[in-house]
């Protein structure tokens, strides 16, 4: 009788053990996707920026600036508005992110975001006044996210 009871212990702990040790590895399986899921494709960064700073109605400040773009091409989004407009040291010109710098229509905005071959830089395809415009730009890892560092049109 002992024995069998002794049986039915060593049994016990190892069915118990191997149930923790799934339940672990189902928890680190849990927090590593988690993790990777948490940083954002450079697609889904670029059509986030585009979504509500180039087509949508948030205003891109300089805190927002340092989240989202390099000091290179910060300083050239300022000049940029500055030379079109006077009064304002903390305006970004993101019309340099849209075809001709005009607002657009409500059917405007990003069509596609894709990859140019094997480097850092994106093609923006732009839907505007009906028309399809590609905008290049140069993404650089910054920490878990992306900045933007060049455009070109």
């Amino acid at each position: 009788m002992r024995f069998n009871n002794l049986l039915y212990i060593i049994i016990l702990l190892a069915v118990s053990s191997i149930a923790i040790n799934a339940g672990t590895d189902r928890l680190s399986k849990c927090a590593i996707t988690k993790q990777v899921e948490s940083e954002p494709s450079p697609e889904k960064f670029i059509n986030s920026f585009f979504h509500k700073y180039v087509w949508g109605k948030y205003t891109l400040d300089r805190k927002l600036a340092k989240k989202y773009l390099t000091t290179r091409l910060a300083k050239r989004l300022l000049k940029d508005y500055a030379e079109e407009y006077d009064g304002c040291d903390d305006c970004f010109a993101v019309w340099n992110f849209r075809p001709y710098g005009n607002d657009g229509g409500n059917d405007d905005g990003v069509v596609k975001v894709a990859k140019i071959n094997n480097t850092n830089w994106y093609a923006v395809t732009q839907r505007y006044c009906g028309k399809i415009f590609v905008l290049k730009v140069k993404l650089i890892k910054s920490g878990d996210s992306y900045k933007f560092d060049q455009i070109k049109e």
